[in-house]
């Protein structure tokens, strides 16, 4: 219950056109239901199962969307910490919006967050390693988000063991930068690589993204909609709410279908797809702006230490 109320606590704060909106909680029963802006869209995820992969001008517009709304979290000192196409929603207007902050913290300048956590295919190498991390962590996901949209394919995908995968993340997050399509537009593959410094430190943020050339390409941005009334509900049952995981395990990597090149920008309409696995993560902080990097080792030392981290920190 501690971690969902941290999260109702979080999204309380929150008002922005791309972040969907909060609206009200109870318990009904042995459930605590969430009330949530409706999202008649679904997710970008369920774009990539319905048309395999998107073009690069529809990414434009949905990932400048998501962008606004992880600049404005950062500039409130919040990253998001599961950025990926599951939790970015789409508005019957077409509008994308971020959702899912259950493992979202606050954080500052002098201290980084430790905790390994979020969606493996998407953590940055920082998160993987435990050295530390905060805003430049939801930078690295928007860059895996947009390869996995513009190929169909997620990073690392090829691994579908989840610690396989961060360890390759670890001890050879170049490979990620060989994922970027060739076919892309290159203003598009330079917003992508900027994404994706291994050093944390050198990559973008979100704010500057922004004013990259392929952000700013083509008509203005959409102006932001007036919020919907009709609300969504998120129900958890009340007896399971106290567990925790620090890893998210799907039982496969994320995945698109079919290869159709475009899809409409606007408006969205469709079913939502299935809710996505949620896990919830307790949180330390680290002083100072850079902790020592742990040894990555053998692939399974690396598992052993990852297991032994879940294990102490549930």
């Amino acid at each position: 219950v501690e971690l969902l109320v941290s999260e109702i606590k979080l999204m309380k704060q929150l008002e922005h056109p791309n972040v969907v909106r909060y609206l009200h909680a109870e318990r009904q029963g042995d459930c605590l239901c969430i009330f949530m802006e409706y999202m008649a869209g679904g997710s970008l995820n369920g774009l990539l199962k319905k048309f395999g992969k998107l073009s690069p001008a529809v990414v434009r517009v949905y990932m400048r969307h998501a962008l606004e709304g992880i600049a404005y979290l950062h500039r409130r000192n919040i990253v998001h910490r599961d950025i990926k196409p599951d939790n970015i929603l789409l508005a019957s207007s077409g509008e994308a919006k971020l959702s899912d902050f259950g493992t979202s913290r606050e954080f500052n300048d002098s201290a980084n967050l430790l905790t390994v956590t979020g969606t493996p295919w998407f953590m940055a190498p920082e998160v993987v390693k435990g050295s530390g991390h905060g805003a430049a962590a939801d930078v690295w996901s928007v860059g895996c988000t947009m390869i996995q949209l513009l190929s169909g394919k997620a990073p690392m995908e090829e691994y579908p063991n989840p610690v396989t995968a961060m360890y390759q993340i670890a001890t050879h997050p170049e490979k990620v930068l060989d994922l970027i399509p060739a076919a892309a537009p290159p203003e598009c593959q330079e917003a992508i690589r900027l994404c994706l410094h291994e050093d944390p430190m050198q990559r973008a943020t979100a704010q500057q993204l922004l004013a990259l050339p392929f952000f700013m390409e083509g008509t203005a941005p959409a102006q932001p909609q007036r919020p919907s009334t009709a609300p969504s509900v998120r129900i958890a049952p009340a007896a399971a709410a106290g567990e925790t995981a620090t890893v998210r395990r799907p039982s496969r990597p994320p995945g698109g279908g079919g290869a159709v090149p475009v899809v409409p920008i606007l408006p969205i309409g469709g079913n939502a797809p299935g809710p996505s696995e949620r896990g919830g993560a307790q949180e330390q902080e680290g002083g100072g702006s850079r902790v020592g990097t742990p040894t990555i080792g053998t692939p399974r030392s690396f598992a052993t230490r990852l297991r032994t981290q879940t294990q102490h920190e549930q």
